[in-house]
Formats: structure tokens, C-alpha cells, sequence
């Protein structure tokens, strides 16, 4: 099933131009929150400002779109917006991805059935099928990282957190990032989610400035 995973991401302005051709701004921007400044590096010990990079103006002039924050299942939801029902199919899992002897390629699923297709995008996570129809298959290996992500409402965030900024906060061995994933909509019974510090033992970042509050979703995660 398509379902609420995950957490949040940037939709870069070369995302949102393909997103303007496929004719799903209207949604799309329903949920997205315009950001303000990206990449702003703070000093977590004191929360003092590294560097920042402005957004407003600069990438409409150098890209012709934005820069939007959004949750995962929104922009899922805005490219389901595009595709016809009957493209959809859920519950398969592929088995193999083999080369045809022109140029396209046939798919095999667990329950036996087959599909042929010209092109095949693989975005099958970290245990990739499609992954070793391109490359030697290698099992995935840890790098020793870890990533603690989660959401809360807006309401919850501290004031630095409700800002339509992404903003990295660093600090030894471990770092803390959020942005929006939403803004308000009359049609939601209850705020979208806001993240706060996730990492065990990792201080909250000392609320250093404030900004718009408007966006009611943020994400955030720190290894």
C-alpha cells in the first residue's frame, strides 16, 4: 500500500520544474513550505550562525523555481496525482530484472507473473533487486552511522524549529538537522508533524532566533 512513511525531504528547484511539467503544482504546493535559507550551519555548544545560504529571490532568478520543504507522502501523493489507477500496482515484490535481446528488460515477481518494460527505475531500497541487474550484487554494509529521525506537531517544536529554514546544528561525533514538511490546511483535522532532537543524550539547541512560525511540519534527525 502507499502509505505515511518516512519523514522529510528538499524539493530542489530541477525537482519542482519536473513537477511544474507534469501539471501537480496545484497540489503539490498545498503542502510544501517555501524555504527561506537552506543550509544554515549552527554551532550547536552556543547556536551561533556558521553560514547560510539565502533561497528567496536567488533561486527563482538562477532556476527559474524554489526550494520546498515537504513530507514524504505529500510529494508521493502529488506524483500518485499524476499517474492513472490502473498504473499502479501494490503488493508485488520483484524477484529478478533480466535483459531482453533488444532493448528492453522483463521483470519476474515472487507470485509468477512477468512484466516487460522499456525502462526500469530502481528505487527499491538498500536490498536492491534492480541494483544487481546493473552492477555485481554485494550485500549492503553498515558504516558505522546512525540516524534517528522523528515528527511532532508544530505546536511542540521550540520557536527556532518553526522557521521555513533547513538548518544543521553541529557538534562532536553527532549533528542535528530540521526543516518544515508542512504547512497549515483547513482540511487537516490536526497539525502536520514538527521534529525535535532525537539523539540519546544529544542537548536541545538553545532557541537563538525566531522567524515566521506559519509552516506546521519539520523534520529533523541526528546520528
Amino acid at each position: 500500500m502507499l502509505a505515511e512513511v518516512g519523514a522529510g525531504l528538499v524539493a530542489a528547484p530541477h525537482v519542482v520544474r519536473l513537477l511544474r511539467r507534469l501539471d501537480v503544482m496545484e497540489p503539490f504546493l498545498r503542502r510544501a513550505v517555501a524555504l527561506e535559507r537552506a543550509w544554515e550551519f549552527r554551532r550547536r555548544a552556543d547556536g551561533s550562525v556558521l553560514s547560510v545560504e539565502r533561497l528567496t529571490g536567488v533561486c527563482e532568478r538562477l532556476y527559474g523555481e524554489r526550494t520546498y520543504g515537504l513530507h514524504r507522502s505529500d510529494l508521493l501523493d502529488t506524483l500518485r496525482s499524476a499517474v492513472p489507477d490502473a498504473w499502479i500496482r501494490l503488493g508485488a515484490r520483484c524477484t529478478s530484472v533480466d535483459e531482453t535481446a533488444g532493448d528492453g528488460v522483463v521483470l519476474r515477481f515472487a507470485d509468477g507473473s512477468l512484466v516487460e518494460a522499456d525502462v526500469v527505475i530502481g528505487a527499491d531500497g538498500m536490498h536492491s533487486v534492480v541494483r544487481g541487474a546493473v552492477t555485481e550484487p554485494a550485500p549492503p554494509e553498515h558504516s558505522g552511522l546512525c540516524a534517528f529521525r522523528t515528527l511532532v506537531p508544530a505546536a511542540a517544536a521550540p520557536e527556532f524549529a518553526r522557521r521555513p529554514t533547513h538548518t544543521i546544528w553541529l557538534g562532536p561525533g553527532q549533528h542535528f538537522v530540521h526543516c518544515p514538511v508542512a504547512k497549515p490546511s483547513t482540511s487537516s483535522p490536526s497539525p502536520r508533524p514538527v521534529t525535535t532532537p532525537a539523539s540519546p543524550g544529544a542537548r536541545r539547541p538553545p532557541p537563538r532566533s525566531s522567524g515566521p512560525s506559519s509552516p506546521t511540519g519539520t523534520r529533523g534527525y541526528g546520528p
